[in-house]
């Protein structure tokens, strides 16, 4: 039964505009994280035609249930009223990020701050739970919300997560792979009508020479699969992971533990062996069903059984020629959403990758080893230069062996480092530059001295001791340098009130937003007479304002007389100030 609604609906569980009754064909298609679209045919004179209109919303009966789909495209001719039209999800397509920058964020969570973070207001939401937990970096900039999620441009979801994307109306959820096992086995046998079979061996790969960093080979040189004879001859791929690599004690460091020789052989070896797991040393599979021409011979009452399928569900492909059990995936189908059957699957053997993850760096199948590696040398073998590039980083040396001169320069997606010397006991001793987005380092490669100048200071180490500059000013090993000095005179105190209690003094402009300290001693006892004693002395700096460059000195003596009387006198003293 299919619905139609107008464009604006928002409540789909009612009959809407009304049912397509007069529906001639209706033919739903869609493919593994693609498209997911609908032909539909009505009758020109039907009951509901003049409400088909452009942006109306057609209810319809898919393998997932019924879906809403989105009219696109109408086209009229004598008879019959035929509609293109898309699924709601592709709404999305429609709307815009502007700039949403997903940090350490799994798959899931990458969604929905794409969802949350539209032009324009909309129905969808990330339901259900996605077991992957890998966090990822990825920035999305003026693009739409499909391409966002299912583009195969780097910076969106699928490209840098992987995974499959499901549907269910504005219900998105994700997994690393849709689907169920559903032990389903279909027998193929060739020139079996309504099947087609197309085997894929531009991927196979049944004897492999893996080669580690700087030219590292196996004793052996290259590993055989068990089907190394199954074909016509070995099928030879060269096989390279950069990040095997030997370090020896000399080269060992935090980042970069030692690794013997035996040990980056056996780790060849064990990545070839999981090449061979995953299936490389053997062919591609696809199947396309035609269940309309299935439908005329005697298999076809074993493929009914199909019908309860989905997109992305397994079955198993028995193929009795070649005594061979596949295990093949849905990629995508033809649904006729009137009979609830389909005309159309296509199945093939799950696809088994030729990458794998190795210390989160890709090691690809490549044709020469000039494509990641290129190293000369001349004729005497003392003098060589290389350039070696990995996912993670480019590498480039030139080497002098007669004079143990060399320069290493590496450029990563944080920084690029350059590093120049002259061996010495198997240390290269020299000057190291570094650049970074922050700044850039100068330093000996010992570590014993460096410079390091960013956009808000500059640093300079010497051993155990270190000098700074900055918006504040200059220091050395944390105590400020100071440059500017000032000194002067005051009278303070007293009863009778000639002077202040608290005298406030005015340094001159250059001291305004500096930081200073100030120094105060007692100078002179004013006021005194005869048979009068000095008791005590008071004097001290109450406050300091580096904006305005002024202090504030409160001070007196008091004396006493032969009688007992005390009286507070004036004090006259000296300052000095330190700062800059």
């Amino acid at each position: 039964m299919i619905t139609l609604y107008k464009y604006n609906e928002t409540d789909f569980t009612h009959d809407g505009i009304g049912i397509l009754k007069d529906t001639i064909s209706c033919i739903v298609e869609r493919e593994l994280n693609g498209n997911w679209f609908l032909n539909l045919e009505y009758l020109l004179q039907g009951n509901k035609a003049e409400f088909i209109k452009e942006h109306c919303v057609l209810k319809v009966p898919t393998p997932s249930g019924l879906q809403l789909f989105r009219i696109k495209e109408i086209e009229k001719d004598m008879e019959s009223i035929n509609v293109y039209a898309e699924h709601i999800f592709f709404d999305l397509a429609k709307n815009f990020i502007r700039d949403t920058n997903i940090v350490a964020k799994t798959r899931s969570e990458a969604i929905k701050q794409i969802l949350n973070n539209t032009l324009n207001p909309h129905r969808f939401k990330y339901v259900g739970t996605d077991n992957n937990t890998t966090q990822k970096n990825l920035r999305i900039v003026r693009k739409d919300g499909v391409s966002a999620i299912l583009g195969s441009e780097d910076n969106t979801v699928v490209n840098r997560y992987g995974g499959e994307i499901d549907i269910d109306n504005f219900n998105i959820s994700s997994k690393d792979q849709i689907g169920k096992n559903t032990n389903l086995v279909i027998e193929y046998a060739k020139n079996m009508t309504g099947i087609l079979e197309t085997v894929d061996m531009s991927e196979v790969a049944t004897r492999i020479v893996p080669q580690g960093a700087n030219e590292l080979l196996l004793p052996e040189y290259f590993i055989d699969s068990p089907y190394v004879g199954s074909y016509y001859q070995p099928l030879v791929a060269h096989m390279e992971f950069s990040e095997v690599e030997v370090v020896n004690k000399e080269q060992a460091t935090a980042d970069k533990p030692e690794f013997s020789q035996e040990q980056a052989y056996a780790e060849l070896r064990r990545l070839v062996k999981e090449l061979y797991d995953n299936g490389i040393d053997k062919p591609n599979y696809t199947y396309d069903i035609s269940f309309i021409d299935l439908s005329n011979t005697v298999e076809y009452k074993s493929f009914k059984d199909m019908f309860s399928l989905n997109l992305g569900d397994i079955v198993r492909v028995r193929h009795r020629d070649m005594n061979l059990d596949l295990d093949c995936r849905i990629r995508n189908y033809r649904y006729n959403s009137l009979i609830n059957e389909f005309e159309n699957l296509q199945v093939g053997t799950i696809k088994k990758s030729i990458s794998l993850n190795i210390q989160k760096v890709q090691a690809e199948v490549i044709s020469t080893k000039e494509d990641l590696s290129l190293k000369v040398n001349n004729v005497n073998n003392n003098l060589q230069s290389s350039i070696t590039q990995t996912a993670k980083e480019i590498r480039q040396e030139v080497t002098d062996a007669d004079n143990k001169l060399q320069t290493q320069v590496t450029t990563t997606a944080n920084d690029f480092n350059i590093l120049a010397g002259k061996y010495n006991n198997g240390q290269l001793v020299g000057t190291n530059y570094n650049f970074s987005g922050t700044g850039f380092t100068i330093g000996a490669t010992d570590g014993s001295t460096t410079a390091t100048h960013t956009s808000s200071f500059s640093e300079w180490r010497h051993g155990n001791s270190s000098s700074r500059a900055d918006a504040t000013g200059f220091s050395r090993d944390g105590h400020p340098y100071t440059h500017l000095i000032e000194m002067g005179t005051g009278i303070v105190g007293g009863a009778i009130g000639t002077h202040p209690k608290v005298l406030t003094i005015q340094l001159s402009d250059v001291w305004k937003r500096k930081n200073f300290k100030v120094l105060v001693s007692m100078k002179n006892t004013s006021g005194g007479i005869a048979d009068e004693w000095v008791k005590r002395t008071f004097l001290e700096v109450v406050s300091i304002d580096t904006v305005n460059a002024t202090f504030n000195v409160r001070g007196y003596w008091t004396s006493i007389t032969s009688t007992g009387v005390e009286n507070e006198k004036e004090l006259e003293f000296s300052w000095l100030a330190i700062g800059g």
